[in-house]
């Protein structure tokens, strides 16, 4: 167990030492995110804290991790992927359709490298599960991306996921995905330094949050396969807990969206985080609200040992609903938006 605490050890002073230079590169470079009437950060930051996330990841695993190279090698060209098209996009500002198009490539590369739900007993199962996949992977990746909104609570959200999930892995004797769990926590722990409170030094970006939500995905459905196959029934719940807020928060404000008749990837103050600020919370209280909300689904799914994955998904649709509505009907006066790297509610595959 003690490795796992060098791993991280390793990728936070990787991220902490990356970061720093990244935020001193991007003041000589000026490239910082442009402000306009959408963003409140009057202040000039650069949304390239993916950049040193991804470095710091990689150089803690594959200098601490003894990796093979059949994970290596699929694992870094899907992720290098995600960096490079979300760098692109911070940058210049790209359509959706490369976006789309480097999600499925990226999704079909994690698929075929064993990183799926399981099923694969007959050619309908495999024909089903390839399709929850790519699904999956879409899903989570613009899940990320969506909640990405305030100083903060992607990374938060990613060190929770990824802690939970490195324990879990680590139980089920998947020892190589509980190095590369905390690698990654390391990672955005050294990101986090730089990006938590009412002021951030630098943004995650596009080529964070999505790098983070594939990254999710894929050791959400790994873990869920091994816990299957060890008959660790009570562990999805927990992972469902995991990826629930994110979800459920990109599906409302997707279907309120089109209720009102606007594109689901326009850009509004529908989220959960615009939500909560708005009844008065500052941003980081509003991103300490939903680390203890996320906590707290987690332990209880884990004390009480759920294992019916109806139950608690009316739990997590019913706590998230009474949430949004409680809050809603709360309001004081706002006049500025997110302070985060992009405009409110940019999703990945938002229309330019």
């Amino acid at each position: 167990m003690l490795y796992l605490l060098y791993i991280l050890l390793a990728g936070f002073l990787t991220s902490t030492s990356g970061n720093y230079l990244t935020i001193a590169w991007a003041k000589r470079k000026q490239l910082f995110e442009s402000n306009d009437h959408r963003k409140t950060h009057t202040e000039k930051v650069s949304a390239l804290g993916g950049l040193p996330i991804f470095i710091a990841f990689w150089v803690a695993v594959l200098l601490l991790g003894n990796l093979s190279f059949d994970l290596i090698i699929p694992l870094f060209s899907a992720t290098v992927l995600l960096l490079g098209i979300g760098l692109w996009d911070d940058v210049k500002n790209i359509g959706v359709k490369r976006r789309l198009l480097i999600q499925i490539t990226v999704a079909n590369i994690a698929f075929f490298s064993g990183f799926h739900f399981g099923f694969e007993a007959n050619n309908f199962q495999i024909f089903i599960n390839y399709g929850a996949t790519i699904f999956f992977v879409l899903l989570l990746i613009n899940s990320i991306n969506f909640i990405d909104g305030i100083n903060g609570l992607a990374g938060s959200i990613g060190v929770i996921s990824f802690s939970v999930m490195g324990v879990l892995m680590y139980l089920l004797g998947a020892h190589i995905f509980a190095i590369l769990s905390f690698g990654y926590v390391g990672a955005l722990l050294g990101f986090l330094a730089y990006n938590y409170g009412k002021k951030a030094a630098i943004f995650m970006g596009d080529n964070g949050s999505t790098v983070l939500g594939f990254l999710i995905a894929i050791f959400t459905m790994k873990c869920t396969q091994l816990s299957v196959a060890d008959m660790s029934l009570s562990h999805l719940p927990i992972l469902l807990g995991i990826v629930s807020i994110p979800v459920l928060d990109l599906l409302a404000v997707v279907c309120l969206r089109i209720f009102k008749g606007k594109s689901p990837f326009s850009a509004d103050r529908s989220h959960i985080h615009h939500i909560l600020t708005a009844s008065g919370m500052s941003h980081p209280q509003a991103c300490q609200f939903v680390i203890v909300w996320m906590l707290a689904i987690i332990t209880i799914f884990y004390i009480n040992s759920v294992t019916s994955i109806t139950i608690a998904s009316v739990l997590l649709i019913g706590i998230y609903s009474l949430i949004r509505v409680q809050y809603s009907v709360i309001k004081t006066p706002v006049t500025s938006l997110s302070v985060s790297g992009k405009p409110d509610g940019q999703p990945t595959l938002s229309a330019q």
